[in-house]
C-alpha cells in the first residue's frame, strides 16, 4: 500500500479482494471544486497541487464504500457495534471535592459564590 508523504491510500494500490481491483471506480468523476467542498467541511487546508491526488483518494474510498455497499446484508441483524460492549463502572461513592474557594481560585471573575460568565440569553 502507498502510504507516502502527502498521500494516503493511492487507488492502484487498494486491492478489493474478489470483488474486483478498483470496483466501481471507474464511474466516479470528482472535480476540484467537488475536492475543495469535502476539504472545506472537513476543515482541511488543502493546497492547489494536492487536488488531483486528493480526488484519486477519495475515488478509492468511495468505491470501498460502494463495495460494502453491495454486500449483501440481509441476513445480518443489525448491530449497535461490532464486538461486545460491557460498560465498566465502578462504584458510584461519594468523595471530598474542592470547596468553594479552591473551584473560584482560577476563575476569570466570581462573586465570591459564584461564576461570572457573559449573559448568552437577553432576558425581557
Amino acid at each position: 500500500m502507498n502510504l507516502g508523504p502527502g498521500h494516503g491510500l493511492c487507488v492502484d494500490d487498494v486491492d478489493f479482494g474478489h470483488f474486483g481491483h478498483r470496483a466501481g471506480l471507474a464511474f466516479m468523476e470528482l472535480s476540484r471544486d467537488d475536492i475543495r467542498k469535502v476539504a472545506s467541511l472537513a476543515r482541511l487546508k488543502v493546497s492547489e497541487g494536492e487536488l488531483d491526488s486528493l480526488a484519486v483518494d477519495l475515488r478509492a474510498i468511495l468505491g470501498y464504500v460502494q463495495v460494502l455497499n453491495d454486500v449483501d446484508t440481509t441476513d445480518i441483524a443489525p448491530m449497535v457495534h461490532a464486538v461486545e460492549l460491557q460498560n465498566v463502572l465502578r462504584p458510584d461513592v461519594p468523595n471530598s471535592s474542592l470547596s468553594r474557594d479552591a473551584a473560584l481560585s482560577n476563575a476569570p471573575r466570581t462573586d465570591g459564590k459564584y461564576f461570572l460568565v457573559p449573559a448568552i440569553i437577553d432576558a425581557e
